[in-house]
């Protein structure tokens, strides 16, 4: 009996052991880490006109703006690179079809990330208005 709870005793403090790494590393993660596995995916935004927003691993960026959410007309449509650091969203622009004022390629668009959470992200735009992204399923 006293060799089966020793054992018992060995196991639990290895799985204790182990389990406490585990937590240790996911700790470990920086809230830009933490938010750009977050953002990951497809996002609304809007009624008229309508946004989706793509933010795919690697940093590839796409979005979509349409008439309304009906997405019958495609308005514009833009690639770019992102990022997060220090708590803010980074978008340098790649590529836009129709070209518009403003958006030349290579601007960088930076929105400050107000919380990212699994249905809703909620942003500040560099106006300071605060804007609202629902996640797309």
């Amino acid at each position: 009996m006293k060799k089966v709870l020793s054992i018992l005793i060995i196991l639990l403090v290895t799985t204790s052991c182990t389990s406490s790494k585990v937590s240790l590393k996911s700790d470990s993660l920086s809230s830009d880490e933490i938010n750009s596995q977050k953002i990951l995916g497809h996002w609304g935004e809007g009624d008229s006109p309508y946004g989706i927003s793509a933010f795919q691993k690697g940093g590839v960026y796409k979005a979509w703006m349409y008439k309304s959410s009906k997405k019958e007309k495609l308005i514009i449509e833009m690639e770019a690179k992102w990022w997060i650091k220090d708590g803010q969203l980074y978008n340098e622009l790649t590529e836009i079809y129709p070209p518009l004022p403003g958006f030349e390629i290579g601007r960088i668009v930076i929105d400050q990330i107000v919380d990212i959470s699994e249905n809703e992200m909620t942003l500040i735009d560099e106006e300071g208005q605060k804007y609202k992204n629902i996640r797309l399923k």
